[in-house]
């Protein structure tokens, strides 16, 4: 994958109706709110385009120093377990 993707880890629905997205860190900080990516498949394959709300705190941040938690209020097409396979990504 390219320098604008970032592995899903995993993925959690919210009781608010917000879903949160595990992932990567990225290389360079960059702004989240209102930027649109998209989830895409280990092969390329376009699976939803979303845009993200916010920025959010990952639980255990000392063991999660590399990873992301970034939600959306939009609903995700995207179960647990295809999260936590590594065949999902996060474009931007």
């Amino acid at each position: 994958m390219t320098n604008s993707t970032l592995k899903i880890h995993n993925i959690f629905k919210l009781s608010d109706d917000t879903t949160v997205i595990a992932c990567d860190r990225p290389a360079d900080e960059c702004a989240w709110a209102n930027r649109k990516i998209n989830i895409i498949s280990n092969d390329g394959q376009q699976r939803q385009g979303l845009v993200i709300s916010e920025m959010r705190s990952m639980l255990r941040q000392t063991k999660h120093l590399n990873k992301i938690a970034i939600g959306t209020s939009m609903p995700v097409h995207l179960s647990a377990e295809e999260a936590q396979s590594g065949r999902w990504f996060v474009a931007f």
